[in-house]
């Protein structure tokens, strides 16, 4: 593979074309996997609105994106819509900003408070209905749509405040999984918990993905868990798996 243009890259998303976009502290860049090459052209954060902002050279020798109190830009999640357009969710120290970038133009909006993602690269999904998901990290989801967030915490059914992964799967429900309450399933209404067995919350949900035969895969610290239609299956280091901590998928 061609040499990445930068040492760090804490979002990266694939697109519906199948190129691979990248979020770095200065903007988006695309790699094409069909020629092995990062495309021409630099989808920098040149107009999104930010009002305190200087490009200062990194220890690395690669630019940074900062504000003038010296926090540096972060890409937290990326959801790419088209071959031409992605959405990007970005933090400067303790303020969080969502912009769309579409042939060549940004639109920005300030993610309203409180939000504390500890570091972390986080869940954002567009579902058919054109709503766009994403973590408030330790304060619940949000939902944009319209230019207008929504935030949905425990008080609105949620099992955990801190949302770590989420999708879409082909039926149309929403799925979010949580640090400490486990896998969430909204119809869209009401919000339901997935349980074990025994009654428990599926234990530190990061990851949740859907196979061809409908069935979900779930993430957790204990093991990988397959939930097909109201039965549960758990794979563990018993049954081969290298270690029970499952954080990607």
């Amino acid at each position: 593979i061609q040499r990445n243009p930068e040492p760090w890259v804490p979002g990266v998303a694939a697109g519906p074309d199948g190129r691979l976009w990248h979020g770095y502290g200065t903007g988006l860049r695309r790699y094409d996997p069909h020629t092995d090459r990062y495309e021409a052209g630099w989808r920098a954060f040149a107009e999104p609105g930010l009002t305190e902002r200087a490009v200062r050279r990194g220890e690395s020798g690669t630019d940074m994106l900062t504000s003038q109190t010296g926090a540096k830009t972060v890409i937290c999640a990326l959801w790419p819509t088209g071959p031409e357009s992605c959405w990007a969710y970005w933090t400067t120290g303790s303020a969080y900003t969502l912009t769309f970038w579409e042939h060549g133009a940004w639109q920005r909006w300030d993610v309203p408070p409180p939000v504390d993602l500890d570091g972390r690269c986080i869940p954002m999904f567009a579902d058919r209905a054109g709503n766009l998901w994403m973590s408030a990290g330790r304060h619940g989801l949000h939902r944009f749509r319209e230019g207008e967030f929504v935030r949905y915490t425990r008080s609105d059914g949620l099992s955990d405040d801190w949302i770590l992964c989420g999708l879409e799967d082909r039926e149309g429900n929403l799925w979010f999984g949580t640090f400490a309450g486990g896998l969430n399933r909204w119809q869209p209404q009401p919000l339901q918990t997935v349980l074990t067995q025994e009654g428990k919350p599926l234990p530190n949900t990061w990851a949740v993905l859907e196979s061809q035969d409908g069935a979900m895969w779930i993430g957790t610290d204990e093991g990988l868990v397959r939930k097909q239609a109201d039965s549960l299956e758990q794979v563990t280091t018993e049954q081969g798996l290298p270690g029970n901590a499952v954080r990607a998928l």
